[in-house]
Order: structure tokens, then sequence, then C-alpha cells
């Protein structure tokens, strides 16, 4: 899928390089993008920036297609 391949390509932009060696796109289920984290801890972190990774993937995509995120 084209929205999942630009995500994971360009993953570090969402993120940010500290954090993309630790969090990985697993794939776009239902408009819902599902990532791995780490450990709980970060994914405690994740959790609280959401809407701004959101955010960041619809900029990414140029429209809003992301709907919200899955911690796996």
């Amino acid at each position: 899928d084209i929205h999942f391949k630009t995500i994971s390509e360009r993953f570090s932009e969402v993120v940010g390089p500290l954090l993309v060696a630790h969090v990985k796109p697993e794939k776009i289920d239902k408009n819902i993008l599902v990532l791995k984290v780490a450990n709980s801890a970060l994914k405690f972190e994740m959790n609280i920036q959401k809407k701004a990774i959101i955010g960041k993937c619809n900029t990414l995509l140029g429209k809003p297609f992301i709907q919200g995120i899955r911690f796996v």
C-alpha cells in the first residue's frame, strides 16, 4: 500500500531520529497506523504524542488518511 510505504520510508520525519530505532510501523489497518514499540515506557510516551504523530503522518501523505494509532 502506497500510504504505508510513504510512512515507512520517511518514519524518522514522523517520530524523530532518536525514536526511529525503537518504533517501527507494522501496517495500516482500516486507516489505523499500527506501530511496534520496543517497551511499555515508550508505549506510554508515544501514547501522549498520538495526535502529533497522526498529524505528521497526514502531512506527509498530503491528506487526512490516518485516523488513529494502535501500539503493539
